[in-house]
């Protein structure tokens, strides 16, 4: 589901998806065309490298909002932006392996009140267990904000056992799996989840985007 997803909600804050990135095999990723100055953007750069963990990359310009973590000689780094005139369209650089994977998540809002951050941020990597279920609280922050949640499953294809998504599956890699939630006509608690799955490493995170 890459079209645009926009609620209109008379007199609150509201947010949009706007569009998504993705690579895989390289060290670059293009900002989508469709961003604009103002536009957040999440950026989620996981590599792997035989006996020996790449070291994290976080390219000029970019904040890392989960403390990047490895398993089993895969890195992650979770990083975020509010994008400038120059940023769509322009390319990336991060961890430079084979086994790579990047992708972007970009997404607008409107009747903003303050800069946008980023809260309840949270990331648990396994190997043999289950990560446990994360709870993003978006009845604290009223309307308008995105609750995001991403897997990586060495198993392919992984999916959420729990979570209320908008969206889910937006990417084209076989074992990436990210999603979001617009606060705009609720902005209920939503507890993520993904099933156990044995003998293959997992990462499963989830954030909140709020504006306010």
């Amino acid at each position: 589901m890459l079209a645009h997803h926009l609620m209109r909600v008379r007199g609150k804050r509201r947010s949009e998806f706007v569009a998504i990135g993705e690579s895989s095999g390289s060290a670059n990723i293009t900002v989508p065309s469709a961003a604009k100055a103002g536009d957040v953007a999440i950026f989620i750069d996981v590599a792997y490298q035989l006996f020996s963990t790449p070291a994290a990359v976080v390219p000029s310009g970019w904040s890392e909002f989960i403390s990047n973590s490895s398993v089993n000689y895969r890195r992650f780094v979770w990083m975020w932006k509010v994008l400038t005139a120059s940023d769509p369209g322009s390319t990336v650089t991060g961890m430079n392996k084979s086994d790579a994977n990047k992708v972007i998540l970009v997404f607008r809002f409107y009747n903003s009140k303050k800069s946008p951050s980023i809260v309840e941020a949270a990331a648990q990597l396994a190997w043999f267990n289950d990560p446990s279920p994360q709870t993003v609280h978006a009845s604290n922050y009223g309307y308008g904000s995105v609750t995001g949640a991403f897997i990586w499953g060495s198993g392919g294809n992984p999916s959420y056992n729990s979570g209320d998504f908008d969206a889910s599956n937006l990417d084209s890699i076989s074992y990436i799996n990210t999603a979001y939630k617009l606060n705009n006509i609720t902005n209920s608690d939503n507890t993520i989840d993904c099933p156990n799955v044995e003998l293959y490493p997992t990462a499963l995170s989830s954030w909140l985007i709020i504006d306010q």
